[in-house]
């Protein structure tokens, strides 16, 4: 009968091992997704960044603004900078728009970029 127990227990003991064994490989699937993620976001924005750097080459001195998605909502770029993200998601408007706001939108002045952010809400 004790030997019966053992028996028991080390069957319990080796599923336990194989669950652990697959929750510790699922976490570390899950992180290297939300890893993915980030650095794939940051990258955007890097790439963001290099547009701005071929707009800015210019002649002009004045600011340059960029209206893109970020993360599903509206972004405005400033000189290459995220510096405000509108409560819109970039989902819900009509599908030019979506693709329109998937490569950028440039404005050379704030009250073109007031234009533009206006016609979104």
């Amino acid at each position: 009968m004790e030997q019966e127990n053992n028996y028991v227990s080390k069957k319990q003991l080796n599923f336990a091992l194989f669950a652990l064994i697959a929750l510790v490989i699922s976490l570390f699937g899950v992180l290297y997704i939300f890893l993915s993620n980030k650095i794939a976001q940051k990258s955007e924005i890097i790439n963001d960044t290099d547009v701005f750097d071929e707009i800015l080459n210019d002649d002009e001195q004045e600011e340059k603004y960029l209206v893109k998605e970020v993360d599903g909502k509206i972004g405005i770029y400033e000189n290459g900078n995220l510096v405000r993200m509108l409560d819109i998601y970039v989902f819900t408007l009509p599908e030019k728009d979506q693709k329109l706001l998937k490569s950028g939108i440039i404005a050379s002045t704030i009250e073109e970029l007031e234009s533009i952010i206006s016609s979104y809400y």
